[in-house]
């Protein structure tokens, strides 16, 4: 009865841990310094939005006023809550899906473990330190499928598109996202009706329709010729751009890639780097950090799992449903000219994979969760979760020592795309003396 207060003081001390991580950092990237410009000076603030303007951001004005209002915040400390708060919104709405989904809150919990233990602190694009307003976008998206997962009422119906409505409107990476509370619906009430799935997802469509025809309006206005906007649908490009940006959200591999300057450089460290890496970037807090999270996932592995687990096929079909969630995000940016090439550069993870992270944290508690009725004997039972949480914690390690590294250097410098990315990667301490 005192495992759920037990895990949420972890869950506490994992927030108090992430707010420590990322606190004082204030321009984390040369997006952030446009935005602080635009507030400074009145006519770059203007030429922001023109910007976005013209290549379809209708709700320019909405985005940059938000923007600037955050970046305007003078005191760290409400800096630090704003980034945490908006990252901790989406990991609560996939956790809230993961429950739902399951009927198992021991799997809900385990999803908020895993996202809090293992969220990276990236060198690069990423909505915790840059663009929070993409977690409420994400957080729309997961709860629209929550909402998906009841019976198909209009009122529902009308709830998952005004959802999606929010999720669109706050970036069109989400528009690939129209079909998710239909997928939903269909596994969670075995529907294959494709009539009743139509009208299950007609408001959704009538919203995506909308939303297309407000985005042409917007750049046939004053048409732009931003690359990021030019389209190459070049298949094996696509896949290729699609499968790096959202295999580069996978927990924990963050703290695994090579991130050299030079481009013949192998992309992963070696095990004895890697081990180098970590002892190099450790502080003593990281232990009970990452030993909280243990702790909390022992408790809910411990948890007698949900009868629905008990059904291979149903949990199959369940994680095939994620594994759109991990690769939806990125889509429409890997159709892009430019991030094509940016994949290729090893620019990920990106802004987008944060939704592809969350999708694998929701796939990697599933997953926990069935894995505790595969293995029939109970004292071999205890020894595999026992193992599995020693891998855990080791990893999650790796990825606090990765985070501390990277915050701190923003704290000092920028990151600017190729230049930033060069120059600072040969500063990491943890590469010194290995290149």
């Amino acid at each position: 009865r005192i495992a759920p207060a037990v895990v949420a003081v972890c869950m506490v001390g994992l927030v108090l841990n992430l707010a420590a991580t990322i606190h004082g950092v204030e321009i984390a990237t040369s997006d952030d310094a446009m935005v602080v410009l635009g507030t400074e000076n009145p006519a770059v603030g203007a030429a922001n939005r023109l910007a976005d303007f013209r290549i379809g951001r209708f709700y320019a004005e909405l985005k940059w006023t938000a923007l600037e209002s955050i970046v305007a915040i003078g005191s760290d400390t409400g800096r630090t809550l704003v980034r945490v708060g908006a990252c901790l919104l989406a990991l609560l709405a996939a956790s809230w899906f993961a429950w739902r989904a399951t009927k198992d809150a021991g799997c809900g919990a385990l999803a908020l473990l895993l996202g809090l233990g293992f969220l990276p602190v990236s060198l690069g694009y990423q909505p915790l330190l840059s663009h929070p307003l993409l977690w409420v976008g994400w957080a729309a998206v997961w709860t629209a499928g929550t909402v998906a997962l009841g019976e198909d009422t209009p009122r529902r119906r009308a709830t998952v598109a005004a959802l999606l409505a929010v999720a669109f409107i706050v970036h069109e990476s989400n528009l690939v996202f129209v079909v998710w509370p239909v997928l939903i619906h269909a596994w969670a009430r075995r529907q294959n009706d494709w009539r009743r799935l139509l009208r299950h997802g007609a408001p959704s469509a009538i919203v995506l329709v909308a939303y297309v025809a407000c985005f042409w309006w917007s750049r046939s206005a004053a048409p732009s010729g931003y690359v990021g906007v030019k389209p190459r649908l070049d298949a094996l490009a696509v896949v290729f751009a699609d499968f790096v940006f959202s295999a580069g959200a996978f927990p924990g591999i963050e703290s695994w890639l090579a991130r050299s300057p030079d481009a013949g450089a192998p992309l992963f460290m070696t095990p004895d780097a890697w081990w180098g890496a970590v002892a190099a970037r450790a502080v003593w807090w990281h232990l009970p950090a990452v030993g909280l999270m243990g702790a909390g996932i022992w408790l809910m592995l411990r948890r007698q799992p949900s009868a629905r687990f008990d059904v291979p096929l149903r949990t199959g079909a369940l994680a095939v449903v994620l594994i759109f969630a991990v690769l939806a995000p990125n889509f429409i940016l890997a159709t892009t000219v430019k991030y094509q090439g940016w994949a290729h550069q090893r620019m990920w993870p990106y802004y987008y994979s944060s939704m592809s992270f969350l999708a694998w944290i929701v796939l990697g508690a599933v997953a926990l969760r069935a894995g505790a009725n595969a293995i029939p004997s109970r004292v071999a039972q205890i020894g595999a979760q026992l193992i599995l949480v020693a891998l855990l914690i080791v990893a999650a390690l790796g990825v606090q020592g990765a985070n501390r590294e990277a915050a701190g250097l923003l704290r000092e410098h920028r990151f600017d795309h190729i230049n930033g990315y060069r120059q600072h990667f040969r500063d990491l301490p943890s590469r010194q003396g290995r290149e």
